[in-house]
């Protein structure tokens, strides 16, 4: 799973001088380079962080949202020693709304991860860097860390370090100088790579949780709340994975966490793990919330058909409008499935980019001030999701996208459909265009049973309107 992650980490390859200029999807081309990061700009702007055209750098690049780029800025000073960085980077605004980036660079036999300041020309000027290992060291796992920004001045990196014998998973807390304030690490039995989530819980300090490896494959979940100084405050058992849903245990796994600008609310997007017998399940893609100090407050069920490290997108699953409205994405079928939550987690709307016969999952989402979205897939490609798309079907297909969904396809003895869609009917025909079904669509998910119709194709049709006259969403369904 981690060579997964970290193969698809560098087939992200971005263009370097020419975007195509479609609306919804640009597709970037000329000289490759890898995609790491993204930060909105304004309305129709945006920064992007990529790999830089010689070997072990970083560029940035600020292009319009129907793919101009207007600014490319190589960054070839940042590293010495030509090592091609991998694991998550960040673009991020300081409480000063001032630009910086937290990246990867190769120093001597050392890795170490660096802040940078970043200037009105993009010009980034390293503030200071932290030493993540040294030849002969324990390695870290860099596809799974992640940074906590405090304040634009103070950050928290977390991820596993592992040598032959030791495993373990490391916090340090720095400030934008390069001084380390805090360093702990917790041994590996404490938490495995699927269930790890840490969090910047209050003001107070950081919350750190996850699975522990000993009772595999169930677990146990611990919880640890810390002070500044990653001292233990309070250390609690089964707390954010316990979620009372029917028929299977509720662990999320691969959990990508954020909190929320105004509330403090954490949002947390991942997916189920194993059922109430323990078997991994591994089927429905989750957003939850909690309050601060991560006691369950609500949750969110996405039901999907993909393996578990697909629910999600790979770094950023989460971002939020102005208004406090969240954008949230995840894979469905492999392809794009983006949805709309007000703060207290009701659906607005939702919207699906079906696959093309590639794996088209989101790598990040970024919610832009005027309601669009972009997101950046693992087929390297940006999609600009416009914002008119969630609730107006003809602007939806003029786009690419559609309001509703069959899965699993092809599937077995039960076939779902999901729309926001309200007051709509779902009709089945088979290929002889006799219909085999018809029912009313009361709930965002419909379930039908199929375990009477042969083997073969069935096309399914979803209406809404005065008696449901409108044809919304079509689209064929195997039973194998």
């Amino acid at each position: 799973m981690k060579n997964l992650y970290l193969l698809l980490a560098f087939a992200l390859l971005f263009g370097t001088k020419t975007f195509g200029q479609e609306q919804l999807e640009v597709e970037l081309i000329g000289d490759s380079r890898g995609y790491i990061a993204m930060l909105s700009l304004n309305e129709d702007e945006v920064l992007v962080l990529t790999r830089g055209e010689e070997n072990g750098t970083i560029a940035l690049c600020r292009m319009k949202t129907d793919g101009e780029e207007l600014d490319y800025v190589a960054q070839n000073h940042l590293n010495e020693n030509g090592y091609t960085m991998f694991g998550q980077s960040l673009l991020f605004r300081g409480e000063d709304d001032n630009m910086g980036v937290i990246f990867h660079k190769k120093r001597a036999d050392s890795l170490w991860v660096a802040v940078g300041d970043i200037a009105d020309d993009l010009k980034v000027t390293e503030t200071g860097s932290v030493l993540l290992s040294s030849q002969g060291s324990m390695s870290p796992y860099f596809e799974e860390d992640q940074y906590l920004i405090e304040n634009g001045h103070t950050f928290v990196v977390h991820y596993f370090t592992c040598d032959s014998t030791v495993r373990q998973f490391r916090i340090v807390r720095f400030d934008k100088l390069g001084n380390v304030l805090a360093d702990r690490a917790f041994t590996s039995v404490i938490f495995d790579f699927d269930r790890l989530f840490a969090f910047n819980a209050d003001s107070t300090g950081y919350l750190v949780g996850g699975c522990d490896m000993r009772q595999h494959p169930i677990g146990s979940t611990r919880c640890y709340n810390l002070d500044f100084n990653l001292d233990t405050t309070l250390m609690h058992d089964e707390i954010y994975w316990d979620f009372p849903l029917p028929g299977w245990r509720g662990s999320i796994v691969y959990p990508y966490i954020a909190k929320h600008p105004k509330t403090g609310c954490l949002f947390v997007v991942g997916c189920s793990g194993y059922d109430t017998q323990g078997n991994e399940v591994f089927q429905d893609a989750m957003i939850a919330r909690f309050d601060p100090n991560m006691s369950h407050i609500d949750k969110w069920e996405l039901t999907t058909d993909t393996p578990a490290d697909d629910q999600r997108a790979f770094y950023k699953s989460i971002d939020f409008f102005p208004d406090g409205s969240i954008a949230m994405c995840a894979m469905v079928q492999y392809g794009i499935y983006v949805a709309r939550f007000d703060e207290d987690l009701n659906k607005i709307s939702e919207v699906f980019r079906p696959s093309t016969g590639t794996m088209q999952g989101p790598f990040e989402i970024c919610a832009m001030p005027n309601g669009d979205c972009l997101i950046t897939t693992i087929d390297d490609k940006i999609y600009h999701i416009l914002a008119d798309s969630f609730w107006n079907v003809e602007e939806a297909h003029a786009n690419g996208l559609k309001l509703a969904i069959a899965y699993p396809n092809p599937g077995g003895n039960e076939m779902h459909i999901r729309t926001a869609l309200k007051d709509a009917r779902v009709e089945v025909y088979d290929m002889n265009g006799r219909m085999v079904h018809s029912q009313e669509i009361d709930d965002e998910v419909t379930s039908i049973s199929t375990k009477s119709w042969p083997v073969g194709t069935y096309v399914w049709k979803v209406y809404e309107g005065v008696s449901f006259s409108s044809l919304v969403e079509c689209g064929k369904w195997v039973k194998e």
